[in-house]
């Protein structure tokens, strides 16, 4: 064991906690942060993530994070650890050695969520009392630091997957994993930390025909709220990542004012249940495949489908009824049918002529 460092390390909590004690100065973050609640360092004990509760429940002294919660998921603000003092994750810039994935900052990455609908956090967070004042600026020296820079991954620095250890935001915006503070900090829990937005919200999902012959790829349409993530499968098989709506998956604007998208699964057999799962939120859609005695309507909104059939025709004296057969025209008391024209005209009184 390296008994120097650990020495070190603690002198440095020791100095550190002086140092808050004094207090410094910070300009601090909005007030509207979305996330809440602690994570835990064996080291240096508790980091307050925002200075409200879960349930609104706020102190004085008004302080926080946020993460944008789409694309690019810039994560802004500060947190708090009676310890070390504030913890920043504003731009703070890439440690001078070993990384090899550092763009300057926090953020969640959105746009490649993991096959469970997770998302990575990625960048770096860092502790303001390694600075000479304020959260900026030079270093305090060497003999008070060592070789300790401040700087937290929030994710495997080596690894643009976090496969090996890092923070994620579940798809019920819970956190969960671990960062890494080197010595100092140590290993950062992040599973009492939670993203406070309002459950996802799915709209409008259906398909652009009643039924879909064998084998062929359906159209969808889908709108969400609410929604960072979202995943598709059928019949409960492997899901796919999709986009929060069928407009952002590359859908075409119908006539009907929807955007159809090609599901990433053909319908085969009697027909599938697509399940679309954003969030905590779930919704479901049958879709039947076509038999002999069942024909598509003509769709309301993409006459490119090529599911879609020219409309059903009756012969003269026959009606489309509601389940779509031809039935015999029933003419209203009144009227009386058209044969040539199959409509039902008003009955006339026969005309007699003198001789």
């Amino acid at each position: 064991m390296n008994t120097t460092r650990i020495r070190l390390s603690l002198l440095t909590v020791l100095f550190l906690s002086l140092t808050v004690l004094l207090g410094i100065k910070i300009i601090f973050a909005d007030a509207s942060n979305n996330l809440v609640g602690y994570a835990w360092s064996s080291n240096v004990g508790w980091i307050k993530i925002n200075n409200c509760d879960s349930s609104g429940n706020c102190s004085a002294q008004n302080f926080g994070l946020s993460v944008l919660p789409t694309a690019p998921g810039t994560i802004t603000g500060y947190a708090w650890s009676s310890n070390v003092g504030w913890i920043t994750f504003d731009t703070t810039g890439c440690p001078s050695t070993g990384v090899q994935h550092c763009t300057g900052g926090a953020y969640a990455d959105w746009d490649h969520p993991n096959s469970n609908g997770s998302v990575n956090i990625k960048g770096w967070a860092r502790v303001c009392s390694v600075y000479l004042s304020g959260c900026s600026g030079n270093l305090k020296s060497n003999t008070i630091l060592g070789s300790w820079d401040g700087y937290i991954a929030l994710g495997d620095p080596n690894s643009a997957s976090n496969a090996a250890w890092g923070v994620t935001i579940s798809p019920t915006h819970a956190l969960q994993g671990y960062a890494w503070g080197s010595d100092v900090v140590g290993w950062i829990d992040f599973d009492g930390v939670s993203m406070n937005v309002a459950d996802p919200v799915i709209s409008d999902f259906g398909t652009d025909t009643a039924c879909v012959q064998p084998n062929a790829i359906p159209n969808l349409s889908w709108a969400t709220s609410n929604a960072t993530t979202c995943t598709l499968d059928k019949d409960g098989g492997t899901p796919q990542s999709v986009a929060t709506s069928s407009q952002g998956q590359g859908g075409v604007l119908a006539p009907d004012g929807k955007y159809y998208a090609k599901s990433p699964f053909a319908v085969s057999g009697t027909g599938a249940t697509f399940t679309l799962t954003c969030g905590i939120t779930k919704q479901s859609l049958v879709v039947p495949v076509c038999t002999s005695n069942t024909t598509p309507p003509s769709t309301p909104g993409n006459p490119s489908n090529p599911n879609t059939p020219n409309p059903t025709v009756c012969p003269v004296g026959q009606t489309l009824d509601s389940s779509g057969q031809c039935t015999a025209t029933t003419c209203p008391t009144g009227t009386v049918l058209n044969p040539t024209s199959g409509a039902c005209d008003p009955k006339k009184k026969p005309i007699f002529k003198e001789f």
